[in-house]
């Protein structure tokens, strides 16, 4: 019950509160912050993003930024048998609407078939807490790919204004190695930077 209040009144605050200057501002905050103080310094060559609903933090200016330099983007597609997995996006063309009307790699051979797992995976959030343990919409797809294929690398994004106090967790929970929000990181950036460089 506890998860399912934050998420309740994150949201409420996220979808109704933060007007679309703002969330622009914010999100090419974080931007400029993940490519300039992780992405770039590390050398990352294969990154995991999502497409962002509900006003979450915009990520696809990064992912232009990605595909005019040169590092493979892979999107997340749910199956049907409700499994995730990561596909190469070579152009936002490529996004088709899929489960829950969100956008994912189009299954109709325009997108590379092979499903892949990126160093580095962008991880979208609700809410968030001084552990880096996540709240996510309540389905378990991250929990569950992130137990099962192990990325080097997690990272959250997301406004301050989604920290939350530390709430109870689930044995399947499992906590992002970094969170980055328009106000800096949580986590350790120093000690993850040599995890996601491959």
């Amino acid at each position: 019950m506890v998860k399912a209040s934050l998420r309740k009144r994150i949201l409420y605050i996220r979808e109704n509160e933060l007007a679309p200057e703002e969330r622009r501002r914010l999100s090419l905050s974080i931007t400029e912050k993940f490519l300039n103080e992780f992405l770039l310094p590390a050398g990352i060559t294969s990154l995991g993003l999502y497409y962002p609903i509900r006003n979450e933090v915009d990520t696809l200016e990064l992912f232009q930024f990605c595909l005019q330099n040169g590092i493979e983007t892979f999107f997340p597609r749910i199956s049907r048998n409700h499994e995730m997995d990561f596909f190469r996006v070579s152009d936002e063309k490529d996004l088709k609407k899929g489960t829950y009307g969100i956008y994912e790699p189009s299954s109709d051979g325009r997108t590379e078939e092979a499903s892949h797992i990126p160093s580095v995976i962008v991880v979208p959030l609700v809410a968030f807490d001084a552990r880096n343990y996540r709240i996510g919409y309540g389905k378990g797809y991250y929990d569950r790919y992130i137990s099962s294929k192990k990325p080097d690398l997690t990272v959250g994004f997301a406004y301050s204004f989604q920290q939350v106090d530390p709430f109870p967790v689930d044995e399947w929970d499992i906590p992002l190695h970094l969170i980055l929000t328009e106000k800096g990181w949580h986590g350790e950036l120093k000690n993850s930077m040599s995890g996601g460089s491959r």
